[in-house]
């Protein structure tokens, strides 16, 4: 599989409507001191899997002073290395969840966490473009991410899961991994679970929609979603 997962088309320029919203959503996130991730699975100490964390954009440095000691006066890729190695569950795979010019940190004092910054340290990173408060994916192609998140768990490795503030898309990547590979397997089994994990999480109708589909596909794997011709999908190896 490659190392990364890109839209087989480029992101469309954001409007400065769209920009200004991501800008002060993510700003007003990290000043009200929500939780920047939580571990939904593998920290139990009988537990031998590696660890899933759902999270937020993880922030490379900042000049907005509130969020410094949110920092710990380190970065988040190192305090998500740091938290992975301490569990001896060393951090394997980064499901980023959001479009290029969120990535950039585009019209904000802050600085993601960059892809050559997770190759640096040898970490992959699946880069899947989907707008925020949407979700519309075909559901294999969501397969193949969890799939290749769970193998990386079952290795002891971790993954972080994360789109913009950990509340909408990458929860959708979460519970369908639940759905698939936990003893939370139904809708209301998993979101439930989550959310007893993670209590800022807040999807949208169309991110839940998506999420009891994905439910009916697992029992149904013929059935798919109905996508129009603008949809979203990710390209492996090459081919769709």
């Amino acid at each position: 599989m490659d190392a990364n997962l890109i839209g087989t088309t480029p992101d469309p320029v954001p409007s400065y409507k769209q920009q200004l919203i991501f800008s002060v959503s993510l700003q007003y996130q990290m000043a009200v001191g929500y939780d920047h991730w939580n571990i939904i699975l593998g920290d139990q100490p009988d537990d031998p899997l590696g660890l899933l964390i759902l999270g937020a954009l993880p922030i490379k440095d900042t000049a907005y002073i509130p969020t410094k000691a949110l920092l710990d006066s380190s970065n988040h890729d190192d305090e998500l290395i740091k938290l992975c190695n301490d569990k001896k569950k060393p951090l394997k795979i980064i499901v980023s969840a959001i479009q290029d010019f969120e990535k950039a940190g585009t019209f904000t004092l802050v600085y993601p966490v960059q892809t050559t910054d997770w190759e640096n340290h040898k970490i992959k990173q699946l880069h899947v473009k989907v707008p925020d408060n949407t979700f519309n994916l075909p559901y294999e192609e969501v397969e193949k991410i969890i799939d290749e998140m769970h193998q990386a768990r079952l290795n002891g490795e971790s993954c972080y899961v994360h789109c913009k503030a950990g509340r909408g898309r990458s929860l959708v990547f979460t519970v369908c991994y639940l759905l698939k590979y936990s003893e939370y397997n139904t809708f209301e089994l998993a979101y439930s679970y989550v959310k007893s994990k993670r209590d800022q999480i807040n999807p949208s109708q169309q991110q839940l929609d998506y999420i009891k589909g994905f439910e009916r596909h697992l029992v149904l794997p013929t059935e798919n979603p109905t996508l129009n011709p603008e949809s979203i999908k990710v390209k492996f190896n090459g081919s769709l």
